[in-house]
């Protein structure tokens, strides 16, 4: 194709001159990082792909090198999941002592635009981090704001708002696209109300000798025992209703200090009675609705809170009256 002549129209149908449409600087500028955003997602995909397919089995020998053998289920595949992301760029468990990275980029660096060189020539020596969701975009809502606890510096990435609201922590790593960074995989989303222990965490770590990048295995093992875990559960179904009960206060985007006084309830509550749990996912709007009636001056209805949490009114009623009757000296008047 010929080159488009600066003062003829644009081919797009603005009506102006291509020299101050689509071929201005700033345009051709942001086609250019459009283009290499779309290079780099394609390289990324494949890179998680050809670690899936080729290595799997590596990775999760390497992981289960690192992983304490005191972990509960859950943990330990949250462990799992977050550690694969520090195995692909880091753990030099091929021949010659490669990364999975190393091997994948030597396969394709051929292939690889100059512009996405300089980016990627960075990810290998990017550490984890944990950050926090500062806010969604205003505009259009395609990119949220993060900030990382440690550093305190900000950056784009298109994760979705809906799932990670505004305080929300998360562990990963975090990779330079063209117009945006983004996760290099899992995601692991952190008790909102740690922060401080996290951040003083993520600094004595930092500042053992060789950083986040050789010790996040054992970073990420402390990192995901702060939170609800703090308490001792006597049955493992008693600490999965704190935690349905947490993510969804956290949805909410309710009151660090009004999550953690629920779990403190919700923990007397199981020392005191042991409760043989059915239906978790009543318990749990059960202890959503009584710290709303005890402490919010307009607490949500039950109905409401049934529906959140998508069980039966009264199965919140009925849990609700067993809390209440352990939890206040002076019952607290049922409502819906």
């Amino acid at each position: 194709m010929s080159k488009i002549e600066r003062n003829k129209p644009c081919p797009c149908g603005s009506g102006k001159k291509h020299k101050k449409c689509c071929g201005s600087p700033q345009a051709e500028k942001a086609d250019r990082l459009q283009k290499l955003d779309a290079e780099l997602n394609r390289f990324h995909e494949d890179l998680l792909s050809f670690s899936t397919n080729k290595h799997q089995k590596a990775i999760q020998h390497q992981i289960d090198h690192y992983k304490q053998v005191d972990m509960d289920e859950g943990t330990a595949d949250l462990y799992d999941a977050g550690l694969v992301q520090w195995v692909i760029l880091h753990a030099p468990l091929l021949k010659n002592y490669q990364t999975i990275y190393q091997e994948f980029y030597q396969r394709h660096a051929a292939s690889v635009s100059p512009a996405a060189k300089d980016k990627l020539a960075v990810w290998p020596e990017t550490a984890p981090s944990v950050y926090e969701v500062v806010e969604a975009n205003q505009q259009d809502g395609s990119m949220t704001t993060i900030r990382d606890i440690h550093s305190e510096k900000t950056y784009q990435t298109p994760i979705s708002p809906d799932d990670y609201v505004e305080g929300t922590l998360l562990i990963g790593t975090l990779v330079s696209f063209g117009t945006y960074d983004y996760f290099l995989h899992t995601i692991i989303k952190l008790y909102r109300p740690d922060r401080d222990k996290l951040k003083q965490l993520l600094t004595d770590y930092s500042e053992k000798t060789g950083g986040l990048l050789d010790h996040f295995p054992d970073f990420l093992a402390e990192a995901l025992v702060v939170g609800v875990n703090r308490f001792e559960w006597s049955k493992p179904n008693h600490e999965e209703v704190a935690q349905q009960f947490t993510d969804q206060m956290v949805d909410k985007d309710m009151d660090d200090e009004l999550i953690l006084e629920g779990i403190s309830l919700w923990h007397e509550y199981c020392r005191q009675e042991n409760p043989t749990l059915k239906k978790l996912e009543s318990y749990a709007a059960a202890m959503d609705y009584l710290v709303q009636k005890k402490f919010l001056k307009q607490p949500a209805s039950q109905k409401q809170i049934a529906e959140e949490y998508h069980v039966s009114l009264s199965s919140v009623s009925t849990n609700y009256r067993k809390l209440n009757s352990v939890l206040s000296e002076e019952a607290v008047p049922a409502g819906s």
